[in-house]
């Protein structure tokens, strides 16, 4: 039964955007297939679903409809994720704005409202694109403010209003010809359309309590991470990035827009005051990082790597997927050739945060070190993290094999483990997490030779053999130049850095058995540290055998390279690689670190 309805207040915006809301995650998959424009990503209804449950989990509903309308419009900007969900948002923060001091809505206040949030939609966007979700807002919108003195009733005004929006989504592909290629509605306008969908079926039906607790009762898994695979060809830019800026005054959109315009395309930004959602494809997100802060604080950040996602599963070479975190040290060509996913460690700088490799590289991360009044920290990447990396591999691979630091040194491989557990267990099932009980260039050297096995065509089985094998044989030297760093990380007193310190004391780090940071040696110069450590290796090669080694160095390169011209003569074959140590090692260990990473021929224990 059709129902009446004069007025809008708190009570029945929270009904109607419940069955909204339940409208497009039902649709999410439908939305995803379609998703051809502005990339074939396939992460349409995905975004929004993530919209739609962040305006679900986290609205405050009162009597009021402004002070619900704010709490929904907030909530929309803290969850909006991608092109659409973020184009949304601003719609609904759009609305919020424009009925400011008001306890319930007509439909004269409410159709000029929309009307007005429909400008706001379009100035989120730099340039924006007709036959997409902003036509479809703007003709609904429009549709509404032409009726809004007509009647008095929201059930006509919306009923009418959806014909209009229904004809406007079926003219997408004659405005946009990508779409009239592939066959498809834009998958934004539909996902709009599915949202009023939701809300007329309510109102036609009358049946309130079986759409509140349908929406309650919800327990369907969203797919969260955004997919930049299956586009046709390699995406431009290689990074999404999405930010949640937060400042205590009102951002210029104008402004903001025409900074990130500046490092790269399908530029969006959502909200203004005290919240703002940012969404840009950007080549360099470490630079646009270490400039946004003057337009507020992130709060939150994603960036996915679209290149990566392509590789991996455009150029996939097995049905197995390695995963590892950014302390395993390894060339940036070696992860892009071999397909490796690489979750990021989290460095906090100045309480910023920052992606190791991603938002941040080791010569901007000297920089703000020095300038902090109070020394970084590392942390493990949540598990939102993992669940996006997991998810993403899960849906394109058979298997799934991480590969992580030593959980004595870091909670990573817990993190994991955690993000694991929230998977069905059929998933659970083809995901196989292995606590290397190392880190940097020793971790690196594990994953190296994990990726050769992957490529060799090995199955799931025989890399995982290789991999255990590997570990205990793999062995790492790291000579410390300073003790500066451990006292500031806390890892050494002030005094005991003092006296060694005094008496020029340069320690030689390596691990134990059970993966813990062990004194191996020590020595009162570099070179004494270097004849050391080369002495280890040729003992090591002598005994055992060496199949494999790599170098890493903390702004000592030129180091490295003098360790590797004796070790390749000692051995007659040159390291598998050298390259910057990542700076969660170089937190401990300082500048002028070097490491030598080797793997063994026969086992120590054989």
């Amino acid at each position: 039964m059709k129902m009446r309805i004069k007025y809008i207040d708190g009570k029945r915006l929270n009904y109607a955007i419940h069955s909204g809301a339940m409208e497009v995650m039902r649709h999410s998959d439908h939305l995803n297939r379609i998703n051809v424009f502005p990339v074939a990503d396939g992460d349409t209804g995905s975004n929004l679903s993530s919209t739609m449950n962040s305006m679900l989990r986290n609205t405050v509903f009162v009597d009021r409809i402004d002070k619900s309308f704010q709490s929904l419009a907030e909530s929309a900007i803290l969850g909006a994720r991608g092109n659409s969900g973020i184009i949304f948002a601003q719609f609904i923060n759009g609305i919020a704005m424009e009925i400011n001091d008001s306890e319930v809505l007509g439909t004269k206040s409410f159709g000029e409202s929309v009307m007005k949030a429909a400008g706001y939609a379009y100035k989120a966007m730099l340039n924006p694109v007709e036959g997409t979700m902003i036509t479809v807002i703007r003709e609904w919108s429009r549709a509404v403010y032409d009726s809004r003195t007509v009647t008095d009733d929201f059930a006509v005004l919306l009923n009418d209003a959806q014909k209009i929006v229904r004809r406007s989504l079926s003219e997408t592909p004659n405005i946009l010809k990508v779409l009239k290629d592939s066959g498809v509605v834009d998958s934004g306008a539909k996902g709009f359309v599915h949202f009023t969908e939701g809300i007329v079926k309510l109102i036609n039906s009358g049946n309130i309590r079986e759409a509140v607790l349908d929406s309650q009762k919800s327990n369907r898994r969203i797919r969260f991470f955004d997919d930049h695979s299956s586009s046709e060809k390699m995406p431009s830019e290689r990074y999404c990035s999405e930010v949640l800026l937060r400042s205590n005054d009102a951002l210029d959109i104008e402004e903001l827009k025409t900074f990130l315009k500046g490092y790269g395309s399908s530029v969006i930004v959502a909200g203004g005051n005290k919240n703002t959602r940012i969404h840009v494809h950007t080549d360099r997100p470490a630079e646009m990082f270490e400039r946004i802060h003057k337009y507020g604080k992130v709060i939150e950040k994603k960036i996915d790597d679209m290149q990566a996602q392509y590789l991996a599963v455009n150029n996939k070479k097995s049905t197995i997927a390695l995963v590892t975190d950014s302390v395993a040290d390894l060339p940036d060509e070696t992860i892009f050739d071999e397909n490796i996913t690489v979750v990021p460690m989290n460095l906090e700088i100045d309480g910023s945060i920052f992606f190791y490799k991603v938002t941040i590289f080791p010569e901007q991360f000297q920089k703000l070190a020095e300038r902090s009044s109070v020394f970084p920290k590392s942390f493990q990447p949540s598990l939102k993290a993992f669940e996006n990396s997991f998810s993403f591999l899960l849906s394109h691979y058979e298997t799934v094999i991480g590969i992580f630091v030593s959980s004595a040194l870091s909670g990573t491989f817990n993190s994991a483990v955690k993000a694991l557990e929230l998977f069905p267990e059929e998933m659970q099932s083809r995901v196989t997490l292995v606590d290397t009980k190392l880190n940097s260039a020793a971790q690196g050297l594990v994953v190296y030779e994990a990726a050769e096995a992957v490529s060799r065509g090995a199955d799931k089985d025989q890399v995982l053999k290789t991999i255990y094998d590997s570990i205990p044989n793999t062995k790492i030297y790291v000579s410390v130049d300073t003790f500066e760093y451990m006292v500031r990380g806390g890892r050494l007193s002030p005094m005991k850095g003092k006296f060694a310190s005094a008496l020029n004391m340069k320690p030689i780090v390596s691990l134990d058995e059970d993966g813990r940071g062990v004194s191996f040696a020590k020595a009162f110069s570099r070179k004494a540290n270097k004849r050391k450590i080369i002495e280890t290796v040729k003992n090591l090669n002598e005994e055992y055998g060496i199949k494999r080694y790599a170098l890493v160095h903390y702004r000592g390169e030129n180091l490295a390279h003098d360790y590797s011209r004796v070790i390749e003569e000692l051995l007659g074959m040159p390291p598998e690689y050298i390259c910057q140590v990542s700076s969660v090692v170089a937190l401990s260990a300082g500048e002028k670190a070097v490491a030598v990473s080797v793997q063994l021929k026969r086992s120590e224990k054989s």
